[in-house]
């Protein structure tokens, strides 16, 4: 299933990864809730913890210098030819546990290739796992085809990890894979990778980025975390008991909370809750919205694509407009994210566009994880066949 809602892993917090990967009652064609709508609204809004942490108790922020960038072993690439102060760089940090903290890696290879040559420097850090596995086996059951310089955290004389430490527990992040965005060794931006928008880097290289803005932003989000998460907790439950009439007014009044360019997840719960409903006409309106408003949203537009690919509930499927959102989910995804690739054939097929449909799921195979390779070679064997593969291949 293509729109299965992947991201984060929590070090310490079992049972709020469980609940995040939970189904939920009552809602979508297959009676399935997939709690995606918090994963997307942590991404949209670039906060990646679960924790509602007072302002005044976070000690790294947007704006902040960054901490020292302390080298551990590298796992590939590496040295770096610069000190992270000397110019732009990202830096992504991920785990191989549960294979969570490498979501998101792919997308950063995709933005490393566009903007290596402009001088931008990535790095990837692994944290809060076995610090002597080798990267090649993780690498193998992930999928993952990256050239960008990895490397495992240092580990101090406590054996505790010392950017999970300085960068991680210092910005009150609880989950990873997390991005930090430096200029020159200020932070620019923090967040989910896909969350992270092509214009940041763009803004950033031009000297336009909106500093005080962003400075402003990302305080705003521990000011309004605590009302955002009491009001989430009571959209779920109005969700697991049908009750559409409220949760579209809880909806409302976080939307209230965040700036128009952070409600992504709200978006998507909005469309989900009218799958939920019935009401198909206006979650098809909405996404020809969303496929406008957010272009860079990869697992966004990969949803709604999916979904009405699937969904036999939408009595008319509009082909075009499923193609076009899954095009622009590949493209925001840079071609490398096996499931997307995946959605993209599929709409492509109902297109009756089947020899590229077969070349999109060829790469689907190609990139696809350990777990999916043989699943998705066998909805590969149908598109030859010149057959529509059943969903529960």
């Amino acid at each position: 299933m293509s729109n299965g809602m992947q991201g984060f892993y929590f070090p310490e917090s079992a049972g709020a990864e469980a609940w995040l990967r939970a189904e939920r009652p009552g809602i979508g064609a297959a009676g399935r809730w997939w709690v995606g709508g918090l994963l997307f609204l942590l991404l949209a809004v670039g906060w990646a913890g679960l924790a509602a942490p007072a302002a005044d108790s976070v000690k790294l922020k947007v704006g902040d210098l960054a901490p020292p960038f302390v080298a551990g072993r590298w796992l590939q690439g590496g040295p770096l030819k610069q000190p992270l102060t000397n110019g732009m760089a990202v830096v992504l940090f991920w785990t191989s546990i549960e294979g969570q903290g490498v979501v998101g890696m792919s997308r950063m290879e995709g933005m490393r290739e566009k903007f290596a040559s402009r001088g931008v420097t990535f790095v990837g850090v692994r944290v809060w796992d076995h610090p002597q596995e080798e990267w090649e086996p993780v690498r193998q059951r992930a999928g993952l085809v990256v050239e960008m310089p990895l490397m495992a955290d240092a580990v101090d004389n406590r054996r505790k990890g010392v950017l999970a430490a300085t960068w991680l527990e210092a910005a009150q992040i609880t989950a990873v894979p997390v991005v930090f965005v430096l200029d020159r060794g200020r932070i620019a931006w923090m967040g989910h990778p896909f969350g992270l928008r092509e214009r940041i880097l763009q803004q950033l290289l031009e000297g336009t980025y909106p500093w005080e803005q962003a400075v402003a932003e990302h305080a705003a989000l521990y000011n309004e975390a605590e009302a955002l998460e009491k009001l989430w907790k009571s959209l779920n439950l109005a969700l697991e008991n049908n009750q559409w009439k409220q949760a579209h007014d809880l909806l409302k009044r976080m939307a209230g909370l965040l700036p128009a360019d952070q409600q992504v997840g709200l978006k998507a719960l909005q469309f989900q809750m009218y799958v939920g409903e019935g009401r198909f006409k206006e979650a098809e309106a909405l996404a020809g919205e969303l496929v406008e408003r957010y272009p860079e949203e990869p697992h966004l537009l990969n949803l709604l694509a999916w979904e009405m690919a699937t969904n036999d509930d939408f009595e008319k499927p509009d082909y075009d407009l499923i193609l076009k959102i899954a095009e622009r989910a590949n493209a925001a995804a840079y071609q490398r994210d096996a499931n997307i690739l995946d959605t993209y054939a599929r709409a492509l097929f109902l297109k009756g566009r089947k020899e590229e449909a077969i070349q999109a799921q060829t790469r689907a195979v190609q990139r696809a994880p350990a777990d999916l390779k043989n699943k998705f070679a066998e909805v590969l064997r149908y598109y030859q066949r010149g057959e529509l593969p059943p969903l529960d291949e």
